[in-house]
């Protein structure tokens, strides 16, 4: 049981780690949605893994007009 609380507390701990559109943008994790993540992020801003990941998800899920 022990490690498995390590576990969760080092997947905290990379869920607050905040990164620059660039970064994110440079990320393995989300080469697929570079074009989603010029339009959603801000360049001045800083985002969570989660937070982007809402982010593309509400903009793949919004109607087109």
């Amino acid at each position: 049981m022990a490690k498995m609380a390590v576990v969760k507390t080092k997947e905290k701990q990379v869920d607050d780690i905040r990164y620059t559109k660039e970064q994110l943008l440079k990320a393995k994790r989300f080469r697929d949605n570079v074009d989603i993540l010029n339009v959603v992020l801000d360049e001045y801003s800083v985002y969570t893994v989660k937070e982007t990941e809402k982010l593309i998800i509400n903009f793949l899920r919004g109607k087109v007009r």
